[in-house]
């Protein structure tokens, strides 16, 4: 008894009836997983389910070319900091 996962059409665990959790590992950012789980028993397998899942985009990476400080030559507590980056 347990249960059979599969993505993208190709079984990728056969789990214990008493799982609640699975983590899939490896998966490419930004692409989209169609995942199917069903049951089994002694007797066959259940009626699957299935939802698709799309994995997040890789963080952004932002370089900083210049960080300066702006001094209003008053007091450090007014002063500024201008910050200026360059995405790619």
């Amino acid at each position: 008894d347990g249960f059979q996962l599969y993505r993208d059409n190709q079984l990728i665990a056969t789990l214990p009836l008493n799982t609640i959790v699975y983590q899939d590992i490896d998966l490419d950012p930004g692409t989209i997983y169609n995942y199917t789980v069903s049951a089994f028993n002694h007797v066959g397998e259940s009626k699957a389910c299935s939802w698709m899942v799309r994995t997040p985009n890789p963080p952004i990476t932002v370089r900083l070319d210049r960080i300066g400080v702006y001094d209003n030559r008053e007091d450090w507590t007014r002063g500024r900091v201008a910050i200026s980056w360059l995405s790619r």
